[in-house]
């Protein structure tokens, strides 16, 4: 319950439009032409945006330490 609550937190302190887009893909399914549907976004808008949502989650992960890397 704990591990949920943090990455609640670390959510909630990206943009709409990156909680949206990981939202869409990763938690439900979609595809990014769907979630682009969805979004009113065109699919090569998605295809650009949703890597740099996934990698500005990754830092906020890293940064609360619940994401380590491997050394």
């Amino acid at each position: 319950v704990i591990f949920v609550l943090d990455l609640e937190k670390c959510l909630e302190q990206l943009g709409s439009l990156d909680r949206q887009l990981l939202s869409r893909i990763v938690l439900q399914e979609y595809t990014q032409a769907e979630a682009g549907t969805l979004l009113g976004m065109s699919v090569r808008a998605v295809s650009y945006k949703f890597p740099q949502a996934l990698d500005r989650l990754t830092e906020k992960l890293l940064a609360s330490g619940l994401l380590v890397l491997p050394r």
